[in-house]
């Protein structure tokens, strides 16, 4: 067979690598330039706020507006994440089981009494 080819055949190992390059690049380029895009989290709030010594404050509200649309992001760009708010425990473990949502972010009961009390315990170091 290699004879019917000639000369030719010193250029048929040089084809072959060509066609594996350019098959290999049309798996390998989608997949450099991947970026998520839609990805759909829940987020669920149970923090009920506290008074402190500046005024009533809710850490979990201001999180809650900050993921969902209240944080800037630079021109041009878009968030990856798509939140949706949960009100209760139930609703989001059902759709947690359906698989609706690839993970969810829970402010616990308490967060903001918790942030204060941390903040409030911190010990200024003198120098």
């Amino acid at each position: 067979m290699f004879e019917v080819l000639g000369n030719r055949r010193y250029a048929l190992p040089l084809v072959a690598v060509l066609v594996i390059f350019c098959v290999m690049s049309l798996v390998v380029y989608p997949i450099l330039n991947a970026a998520p895009k839609d990805v759909p989290f829940a987020l669920l709030n149970l923090d009920e706020g506290a008074d402190t010594p500046a005024g009533y404050v809710n850490a979990g509200e201001a999180i809650v507006e900050n993921m969902t649309g209240g944080a800037a992001l630079p021109a041009g760009q878009e968030s990856p994440i798509v939140w949706t708010v949960f009100d209760s425990q139930s609703a989001l473990d059902e759709a947690l089981e359906n698989n609706e949502f690839y993970g969810a972010l829970i402010i616990p009961a308490g967060f903001t009494a918790d942030t204060a009390a941390a903040k409030a315990a911190e010990v200024p170091t003198g120098g």
